[in-house]
């Protein structure tokens, strides 16, 4: 039985996509799930519990190049145009996909200072970086490198898909400053991870050859292995040896009652991958002239079970230097930064600016996004935004909160035309989701300052009735 999830597939049969989410969702704070970006955001609530696998789905599709840019239609056929492609790349650029299911989640308010919530995830992540030379090799061949040589700087994939078991916290330590954090356990199912990728090489002008120097690492877990596919259901699901752990981590600071400043870093950690493992490793100088061509025609090639095609790859394997291990290793996850400011424009209407960058291969993928919310009423709220992602500037995203109480209902996009032009967008983000939540005092945007502000008053009543009674005695 085939074991590899359904999520997990569609990552790896999508390709070249970037994951560039959580933009708009970050600042709604009435959202319980927005502390998966910031885990010090507090939810307004005694308790909250999602509904199982709806109440947070998020999917993520992005592009360097729109479809669009790719295939083009000539007559009843479908062409790729790969020089207008070409002429779109970057000479880096960063790609990927991600997507991510609530199994479970709920959250407590111990006191007026302390919240602790917990979750159950389904997350599948794919990541990678791919530059210019590398599509020209694919499209072109080594004619195209003629004296000249071709680097593929940049060149790497980071590809999981793990259930996240995550307990976090959001602790008010003053009236200004609110910290979080939360502890997750990663249990691992498939991993692709290019541990190293230096590879460069010139075609030689008169003969052809290649020449090239390599030094590269790909490492897989559960990917390629046919006894992978023999484990039972619960081998898969719960009993194979990859295990993780990450952080995450956030604080908010209450400058004055209109503005605020926050900032956090979500999915600091990595997981060892142990069973099912795969690797391809090669290093050196060599020379490759090509195959012979009887290679593929020559019957009388044939060993046993061995084809002519598989010497072919034999013979690549051995001028490229290849070599295979199966030994235990770690893959890092992609870390994200988030710094982020909120105005309170009045009671019912918040501005808010955010820039998040995305640590991938030791470089920082930047994004940024400004925001306005408004409580339209008691039920209502809506927001919108305007986003730089992915080195595109036509992101205009949209939001609705739908709270009767206590169940609560969310819809937002990073980018609301993606959703109804795929085939021109860069980039499309949906997510969605339905929580129950009790114990609400629901006021809007500015709930925790008006609460302050409640109490405050409360205490000057006491204390003028104190010092009344004083006086009449």
């Amino acid at each position: 039985m085939q074991k590899i999830s359904i999520s997990f597939l569609l990552i790896l049969f999508t390709g070249f996509l970037q994951a560039q989410g959580d933009l708009l969702i970050y600042s709604q704070q009435d959202i319980p799930q927005s502390a998966y970006t910031n885990p010090a955001n507090r939810f307004d609530g005694k308790f909250f519990i999602g509904i199982p696998a709806l109440s947070s789905v998020d999917l993520e599709y992005s592009n360097r190049f729109r479809y669009s840019d790719l295939v083009v239609k000539s007559g009843d056929s479908l062409l790729l145009d790969f020089d207008r492609l070409l002429s779109d790349m970057k000479e880096n650029n960063y790609l990927s996909m991600g997507a991510r299911v609530d199994l479970l989640s709920f959250g407590i308010t111990l006191s007026e200072k302390l919240q602790v919530h917990f979750n159950v995830s389904e997350v599948a992540a794919f990541n990678f970086g791919i530059n210019r030379d590398m599509v020209r090799f694919i499209y072109r061949g080594n004619a195209a490198f003629e004296n000249r040589d071709a680097n593929f700087d940049g060149l790497g994939l980071n590809a999981s898909h793990y259930r996240e078991y995550g307990l976090g916290a959001s602790l008010q330590l003053s009236e200004k400053w609110r910290l979080g954090a939360r502890a997750k356990y990663l249990y691992g199912m498939e991993n692709i991870y290019t541990e190293r990728m230096d590879i460069n090489f010139r075609t030689d002008p008169e003969t052809y050859a290649l020449r090239a120097n390599t030094n590269f690492a790909i490492r897989s877990s559960g990917i390629d292995l046919p006894s992978a596919f023999e484990e039972s259901d619960l081998e898969y699901l719960s009993e194979r040896n990859n295990h993780g752990f990450a952080f995450d981590l956030g604080a908010h600071y209450q400058m004055n009652e209109q503005l605020s400043f926050s900032a956090s870093v979500v999915d600091w950690g990595s997981i060892n991958w142990n069973d099912y493992n795969m690797h391809y490793f090669g290093e050196g100088d060599f020379t490759y002239d090509g195959i012979e061509i009887n290679s593929f025609t020559d019957p009388n090639q044939e060993l046993g079970n061995e084809t002519s095609f598989d010497r072919v790859l034999d013979s690549l394997e051995a001028n490229l230097g290849v070599e295979e291990g199966k030994e235990s290793y770690r893959s890092p996850l992609v870390s994200r930064v988030f710094i982020g400011s909120s105005l309170n424009i009045d009671q019912f209407s918040q501005l808010n600016f955010l820039i998040r960058n995305d640590i991938f291969a030791a470089k920082l993928r930047p994004s940024f996004s400004i925001s306005y919310s408004r409580q339209l009423s008691k039920l209502i709220r809506l927001s919108g935004a305007y986003s730089s992602l992915n080195h595109t500037f036509d992101n205009l995203g949209l939001g609705i909160t739908v709270d009767p109480g206590p169940i609560q209902f969310y819809l937002m996009t990073d980018n609301a035309i993606g959703l109804f032009q795929p085939q021109h967008a860069r980039n499309v983000h949906l997510r969605f989701g339905m929580n129950l939540i009790f114990g609400r005092e629901k006021i809007g945007p500015r709930t925790n300052v008006a609460k302050k502000k409640n109490r405050k008053a409360r205490r000057k009543v006491k204390t003028r009735n104190r010092s009344i009674q004083k006086s009449d005695f």
